[in-house]
């Protein structure tokens, strides 16, 4: 008893500095470093600990963490880099957020507009994901871009020089592998389409020329931050006045919202084409077979006084007129009726 006396001693000494101690930083999960490295125009950034429609200036050398969202401006665009070795462009008018960060299984989601990266080759068991409203891209190291309009509209994946994409679709079954070269287009709720050669996609070809050049020059300027340094910077400019979403210069919310009107309008056009398609076509009754008949021609039967049965099959009647016709011979041009020539 008086041995226990002093060992329960102390451990109740060291209970307390054993709670206290700061947590390891290697057994933090392991992360992709990203930040903002170029700036071209107008670019806001909205952090998961703003208010909804807060957003900040972003500046170059930004670190970025899983929950941001970057938006730029008409004319604007913003270079991403990851661990100073990969290079992601965001284009104009377009909505990018980090999804995850984590080294096994990083994601990203372009909301609307387009992008460009050039990623280099990852490591087994390491999975990178790019998603948008219709369509997710798993790339494995790749010159990858995509493009995506408003609503209801869809997707395009493509691949430049090098690198092979698997790009599946939101909601639906199937998966398509695109290589150097080709694209795919992805619609709601149906599989990607087929593999063909780069055309939408062509117009983002000056992006990649400009990502070699950078990607080239990064890694003498790239110096890794700690974690702690990291988060240091997020909350020096997280004491920044935050803007609100009508306080964005050049950030063209009228066309964005002008695109999701115009498809508005144009779905419930074309809802009305085929009500009315559906009202000229009546369904078939238990006494006209599968096929029906169409309201011309029931009119037409009435009209003419016609029994109140389903109509033949026109092939049919036009075979059965051929039938009742008698056989005419035909008579050889430049014969008499003998047979010889005419005089």
């Amino acid at each position: 008893m008086k041995l226990l006396i002093p060992i329960l001693a102390v451990i109740v000494m060291t209970a307390p500095a054993r709670a206290e101690e700061p947590p390891n930083p290697a057994q933090e999960p392991e992360e992709i470093e990203a930040r903002l490295t170029r700036l071209e125009g107008s670019v806001y950034v909205h952090t998961s600990a703003q208010a909804e429609e807060e957003f900040i200036p972003a500046e170059e050398d930004m670190p970025l963490e899983a929950g941001d969202l970057i938006r730029t401006g008409s004319g604007s665009a913003a270079e991403v880099a990851l661990d100073g070795d990969s290079i992601i462009e965001v284009g104009p008018d377009s909505d990018f957020i980090v999804n995850s960060l984590a080294k096994s299984e990083s994601e990203f989601h372009l909301g609307i507009g387009s992008l460009a990266a050039k990623l280099k080759s990852l490591l087994g068991g390491q999975r990178m994901k790019f998603r948008t409203m219709t369509a997710v891209a798993s790339v494995r190291g790749t010159e990858l871009a995509m493009s995506q309009g408003g609503d209801d509209e869809p997707a395009h994946v493509g691949v430049f020089d090098e690198g092979i994409v698997s790009v599946e679709a939101e909601g639906a079954e199937g998966a398509v592998e695109i290589g150097p070269g080709q694209e795919t287009e992805v619609r709601r709720g149906r599989p990607p389409g087929k593999a063909r050669e780069l055309r939408r996609l062509l117009r983002q070809k000056q992006s990649f020329g400009r990502i070699r050049g950078r990607l080239a020059l990064l890694p003498k300027q790239w110096r890794p931050r700690r974690m702690e340094e990291r988060r240091a910077l997020r909350h020096k400019w997280g004491r920044r006045k935050p803007l609100r979403r009508e306080q964005l210069k050049n950030i063209r919310e009228d066309r964005r919202m002008r695109r999701y009107e115009r498809l508005n309008g144009l779905r419930e056009k074309l809802r009305g084409q085929r009500e009315r398609r559906r009202e000229r076509i009546e369904k078939p009754g238990p006494e006209q077979g599968e096929r029906g008949e169409r309201p011309r021609d029931r009119w037409k039967r009435i009209r003419q006084g016609g029994p109140d049965e389903p109509p033949r099959e026109r092939a049919d009647e036009k075979d059965q007129r051929r039938q009742e016709q008698p056989r005419k011979e035909k008579k050889r041009p430049g014969k008499g009726p003998g047979g010889g020539k005419r005089r």
